[in-house]
């Protein structure tokens, strides 16, 4: 999703990644599985039906209503939407506050929200996200990501570029997968 919202178009069921990413998550994602999304859409409707829990930020009022009415309309029930009110000035801090109070960890994180609020979930992925579980930053290439991908260095990665001559070709759809936190106790041993 971007800052201009058409809510005149039509919802699709569907993210609006590039389709090797769409076929990775396909693949991919469980029905046991939970996601934290930022940024709502026709993504909400999509994992709906692939993961078991969906926890969803908006801070766009008239565009959380649609989302809200669609999941209503869908009779979905595994999606927790969250709106949270705020202005473009302060919009980080408000998305960082949120996520810091999060008492609870994820498989998969998408941000795919405006730009203000890109950065925290990549800061926040190692509290946010279980061991081996899956960041996904839609046009990863901005620079605003850059700072905080520093973050992921040490995160496998797998980027699916734009195809070309679609809307958006040139940027792309980037998954890090968290390593799996060592284990203080495996070398004890009973001596």
């Amino acid at each position: 999703m971007n800052g201009m919202l058409n809510i005149m178009k039509p919802l699709k069921n569907e993210p609006w990644l590039t389709k090797g990413a769409i076929k990775f998550l396909d693949d991919n994602l469980n029905f046991e599985d939970s996601l934290l999304e930022i940024g709502s859409g026709g993504s909400t409707l999509y994992f709906s039906q692939k993961v078991k829990k969906i926890v969803s930020i908006e801070f766009n009022e008239i565009w959380y209503k649609r989302i809200f009415d669609a999941l209503i309309d869908n009779k979905i029930k595994n999606v927790t939407l969250i709106l949270l009110k705020t202005n473009s000035k302060n919009i980080s801090k408000v998305y960082n506050t949120y996520l810091k109070g999060l008492n609870e960890k994820f498989n998969w994180i998408i941000s795919d929200g405006v730009d203000g609020t890109r950065g925290a979930p990549i800061i926040l992925a190692n509290k946010l996200l279980y061991d081996n579980g899956w960041i996904i930053l839609d046009n990863y290439n901005r620079s605003k990501y850059k700072k905080c991908l520093s973050y992921l260095k040490e995160w496998k990665e797998i980027i699916f570029n734009a195809e070309s001559g679609r809307k958006y070709s040139g940027s792309g759809t980037a998954f890090y997968k968290k390593p799996k936190s060592p284990n203080l106790f495996n070398d004890y041993r009973e001596g």
